[in-house]
């Protein structure tokens, strides 16, 4: 699904989405089979699985302590009982408001590819989206 997105040039599939989700049109996006996710919930854990694989850190061998403690966080992350309870915490449409008011679009983007520009083109229904997107995964 993502590793066709190039966010490099302004008619590509990535730049497409976010003008159609500007001019607040229903979007669904379709896995890299060519299937179109069902809705929000099943866009969201696409997504994830995709950002679980980009997002994998790289340890050396001198580094395998780190690498058990951050396993550890991570995996303490997932338990209800376990960490941070403001993790689990519904994030709103305001708060999405103040970070993007925050971002530096001079900025490169990440490993996701999305530049600030982007999230700037969002109109509302687009931003609300993003929120549910969020909070589903």
């Amino acid at each position: 699904m993502c590793e066709s997105l190039d966010c490099r040039t302004a008619n590509s599939k990535l730049w497409r989405i976010v003008k159609n989700i500007k001019r607040e049109q229903e979007q669904n996006e379709e896995r890299s089979s060519g299937q179109v996710f069902p809705d929000d919930k099943a866009a969201a854990n696409g997504l994830a699985v995709y950002y679980q694989e980009s997002g994998k850190l790289d340890f050396t061998r001198d580094n395998i302590p780190i690498l058990r403690k951050a396993k550890n966080i991570i995996h303490g992350c997932r338990n209800t009982d376990v960490g941070d309870q403001e993790l689990y915490r519904v994030f709103t449409s305001t708060e999405l408001l103040l970070a993007m008011a925050m971002l530096d679009l001079t900025k490169s983007p990440g490993p996701d590819g999305i530049f600030g520009q982007m999230l700037e083109e969002l109109g509302q229904l687009g931003k609300q989206r993003l929120v549910d997107l969020i909070n589903l995964s």
